[in-house]
């Protein structure tokens, strides 16, 4: 007896249906009523694929996308903590006037001597970009190295007389 559900036939490559060898697979008719009633034969489908197997897990779309946004929020603020780090790492080091001119590069984070060799290596393209440290006693303008004292006007009297 064979059912649209069903996904095995009566017949094999090598036996035609008029072969009288054939044995069908599910119980005949007069097998049906001989111990049984109709009603009571049980039909086997084969599995389908798109049953997932016991050991796998499956969830909801919208909770894996949930998932998803969560993680790529973690990797967007990890990626800003080592920005900051960079340019942190890049401050201390005291070479470049300004820390964003060094472009941000992870091994200079796991290296001290990458991100010194980094440096040296932009300074060499571009000398403009280095550190200018002004001394307060080295501008142009103004007494050199003597402290201004009290003014004593009867001395400016005197100097004028």
């Amino acid at each position: 007896m064979t059912t649209t559900d069903d996904k095995t036939t009566d017949q094999t490559e090598d036996q035609g249906p008029d072969t009288p060898d054939a044995a069908p697979e599910t119980p005949s008719t007069a097998q049906e009523t001989a111990g049984q009633g109709a009603d009571s034969v049980t039909v086997t489908q084969a599995p389908e694929a798109a049953e997932p197997t016991e050991d796998a897990d499956t969830f909801p779309r919208a909770y894996v996308e949930d998932l998803r946004r969560e993680s790529a929020g973690y990797r967007t603020q990890v990626r800003d903590l080592q920005e900051q780090l960079h340019r942190v790492r890049v401050e201390q080091a005291g070479a470049l006037a300004d820390p964003a001119d060094l472009p941000f590069d992870p091994a200079h984070l796991e290296s001290p001597e990458a991100l010194q060799a980094a440096i040296d290596t932009l300074l060499e393209a571009k000398p403009h970009l280095k550190a200018r440290r002004f001394a307060p006693d080295a501008a142009a303008q103004g007494p050199k190295g003597t402290a201004p004292g009290a003014v004593d006007l009867l001395g400016i009297l005197r100097s004028r007389a």
